[in-house]
């Protein structure tokens, strides 16, 4: 259980609760809920309820800087964040609030040094610059080059455009997956799921993030990364000891562009009201993800992505090599709680197992149809994707902590789950979803740094008040669920961010 607002105060600023006489409590609009001494400091502290701060309770906390008191907004859950996201900035106030399983404090940015440069708005979702830096990445296989300048070459007159084509570039994108997805053999080659997610939202049924361009842009800054440091994404085999081969190539097409499709089951109960057109009984979207997880091929994907992600989380105690099981086998304790965290999370309404869930429903079946060779590889390659999508929930962490204790990826066994959260923390197109209002995008490039650090070159200008605190508390939680190795690979955030 989260803790009580006391334990929550207690945890990210220890100190002592003084008299209000001794602050001048008379001189604020608003008294606080606590007058609080920590760090040599007087604190004027105001407990957030709701979603909503009051207007006294704005006014008292503005005035206590003048007062020498350093303010302080309690957020004991994510209500109070949203409710305190709108004023950070503007307040200055410092914010407790729970992440990555204990509390911590957020002081307020300092004022961001504005550029004179103009950035301009990229006429395409995902930016043709980003394309033309791949296709000349000779970390890449050259056959997957020769695809990304076909790309390249379609987006030409979609850049030039003075209005951007959604449309048209939706179906470029769909191309260029369709024949990543036959070079690996699959016959079927769509990504009708994905694709299905666009049609969602832009009938007004998800959030305002356009999660099939989304996708892409996450596969895109992610496929830079990983062919400057192949060997880094590869080396996950070697240290979990699993006895099949991974591509990270592969691995990454469909963690990224399959790590939102659960978006759908998340949103499920707006979709019904929607169509029933009226509002419907709260069980209706209970009801149809009991069923989803009742199935017969989700059943077989829980056991079997919980066991390849109880391998991967516990990678430094293996002694044997691992292979994928088949029929029955003796599971264990730690693989029935990440399947209770996978349900869970489903159940409560997150989206990051469903994406999981969905991935190996969707492409099981077919493997199963294909040669024993390319079984042998297309099967892992699946799997491996699944067990690396759910980490970038922040819901889903969070049920990982309760079922297992803890929540630590070892970025050495599991650099696909790490790079998926470290990019969709930051990443940002909230640009609406018809394509008519241009924005300048928030996560500018990654940077790669020796021997392997990826970092994230960002445009704070481009990112509204509103959203520098959710920003800042995603990187904490995902750093926060991070387990690290010295000389590997790491990830480095803005320090403003993580400061």
């Amino acid at each position: 259980m989260p803790p009580s607002a006391d334990e929550l105060l207690q945890m990210a600023l220890p100190g002592v609760e003084i008299e209000g006489r001794r602050c001048r409590s008379w001189k604020l609009p608003e008294r606080p809920w606590r007058f609080w001494r920590a760090g040599n400091s007087n604190w004027a502290v105001y407990l957030l309820v709701g979603r909503r701060v009051s207007e006294p309770a704005l006014q008292s906390i503005a005035v206590a800087s003048s007062m020498g008191l350093k303010p302080l907004m309690v957020a004991p859950s994510g209500q109070e964040l949203e409710a305190a996201a709108p004023h950070f900035m503007n307040l200055k106030s410092h914010v407790a609030c729970y992440i990555a399983g204990k509390g911590q404090l957020i002081p307020p940015p300092l004022p961001f040094q504005r550029s004179n440069r103009r950035h301009r708005a990229s006429s395409t979702r995902v930016p043709i610059g980003l394309l033309k830096e791949l296709a000349r990445e000779p970390g890449l296989p050259s056959a997957m080059r020769r695809r990304l300048l076909q790309l390249q070459a379609a987006y030409v007159p979609l850049a030039k455009a003075k209005v951007s084509n959604d449309e048209r570039e939706q179906f470029v994108l769909s191309r260029y997956a369709a024949g990543v997805l036959r070079g690996m053999g699959f016959e079927s080659a769509n990504i009708n799921v994905p694709a299905m997610i666009r049609c969602l939202e832009t009938a007004g049924w998800g959030g305002p993030r356009d999660h099939f361009f989304h996708s892409f842009q996450n596969y895109f800054f992610g496929l830079l990364a990983i062919g400057k440091l192949q060997n880094y994404f590869q080396g996950c085999r070697e240290v979990a000891r699993l006895n099949f081969p991974v591509d990270p190539l592969d691995v990454w097409f469909f963690t990224a562009l399959w790590h939102d499709v659960g978006y759908a089951i998340e949103k499920f109960d707006a979709v019904a009201d929607e169509i029933l057109g009226i509002e419907s009984a709260e069980d209706i979207g209970d009801h149809a993800r009991v069923q989803f997880l009742k199935t017969d091929i989700i059943k077989q994907s829980l056991r079997m992505v919980s066991a390849l992600t109880a391998r991967l989380l516990e990678s430094g105690r293996a002694r044997n090599c691992w292979s994928i099981p088949t029929g029955k086998w003796r599971r264990l304790p730690i693989e029935r709680q990440i399947e209770e965290a996978l349900v869970d999370n489903v159940i409560g309404g997150s989206h990051g197992a469903a994406g999981a869930l969905r991935l190996y429903a969707d492409c099981m079946s077919k493997v199963d149809r294909m040669t024993a060779a390319k079984q042998s590889t297309l099967r892992p390659t699946v799997l491996h994707s699944c067990c690396s999508i759910p980490f970038h929930d922040h819901h889903f962490r969070e049920c990982m902590r309760q079922c297992c204790g803890s929540c630590g990826v070892p970025i050495d066994a599991m650099p696909f789950a790490g790079l998926l959260a470290f990019i969709d923390s930051i990443q940002d197109d909230r640009r609406d979803l018809a394509g008519v209002r241009q924005e300048v995008g928030f996560l500018k490039r990654l940077l790669v740094r020796a021997p392997a650090t990826i970092a994230a070159d960002v445009n704070e200008e481009a990112i509204k008040q509103s959203s520098f605190l959710w920003k800042i508390v995603e990187a904490r939680d995902v750093l926060g669920s991070l387990r690290w190795r010295t000389n590997h690979l790491a990830f480095d955030y803005p320090q403003w961010m993580v400061a």
